[in-house]
């Protein structure tokens, strides 16, 4: 069942700015929305290991590109893959185009590893989709760490070119 990440966040006290818009699909598209959304704007991919038998979400700024070669080598992975769609609905409860890190709020079990970019994880405020693609949630940093802390996933920061 998948978590209403609103009732989630306030229920837990995380204070967000919500921003409604169309529905973006991918990061050209919501770099038009975003020139009026202050903050930090996220790429968040997913994927797994070779063998299937780890499962990563990789945020990042929406300006960098992921070097997926050069995060295996800091994950001690051989190669990383995109997850399929049913793969993402399998652990996040997502669907191609709404992946977010509240998404996270669906993983109990903490099947997911956490990278973030260092960059984000120190931003004055991150912006995230609310497991949708028709809206922004705005974090102050405080915030948006303090969602990680209540659902248990520790993110691993690395640094992106």
């Amino acid at each position: 069942m998948t978590t209403d990440i609103y009732t989630f966040l306030d229920a837990h006290n995380i204070g967000y700015t919500k921003h409604e818009h169309e529905a973006v699909f991918t990061v050209e598209e919501a770099n038009k929305l975003y020139q009026e959304i202050p903050g930090a704007h996220t790429k968040n991919l997913f994927f797994r290991n070779h063998d299937k038998s780890q499962y990563y979400l990789f945020i990042i700024a929406s300006h960098k590109r992921a070097d997926l070669k050069k995060v295996a080598i800091e994950l001690e992975e051989k190669k990383f893959h995109f997850a399929n769609p049913d793969e993402l609905i399998e652990y996040l409860r997502l669907t191609p185009g709404s992946v977010s890190a509240l998404g996270l709020v669906n993983d109990p079990e903490h099947k997911v590893r956490v990278i973030i970019d260092e960059e984000l994880w120190g931003s004055e405020f991150v912006n995230a989709h609310p497991n949708t693609n028709t809206a922004t949630l705005t974090f102050t940093r405080s915030d948006f760490q303090r969602f990680f802390e209540v659902v248990g996933h520790a993110p691993q920061q690395i640094v992106c070119e």
